[in-house]
């Protein structure tokens, strides 16, 4: 069948629009997936971050060195660290 003749049929835009169609839903389909994985990437960086800050944070506290004073009930106190 020629071009002429599926057109006088109006079969030209119908295959046309089904592959559009079927483009379309592939191309959404892919744009949900790249964002849930981009969202994916997020919360794993943030994890990673708090991580590491977190870490660095109890590695300060543990390697702590100098004088702590203090005034309490027994007056002033003075340790060292």
């Amino acid at each position: 069948m020629s071009k002429r003749q599926a057109a006088s049929l109006g079969l030209t835009s119908i295959p046309i629009m089904i592959a559009d169609a079927k483009r379309a839903a592939i191309f959404k389909e892919e744009a949900q997936m790249n964002i849930n994985r981009n969202l994916l990437y997020i919360v794993i960086g943030a994890l990673g971050i708090g991580a590491g800050a977190l870490a660095y944070w109890i590695y300060q506290e543990q390697n702590k060195s100098g004088v702590e004073i203090s005034i309490g009930p027994r007056g002033v106190t003075i340790e060292e660290k």
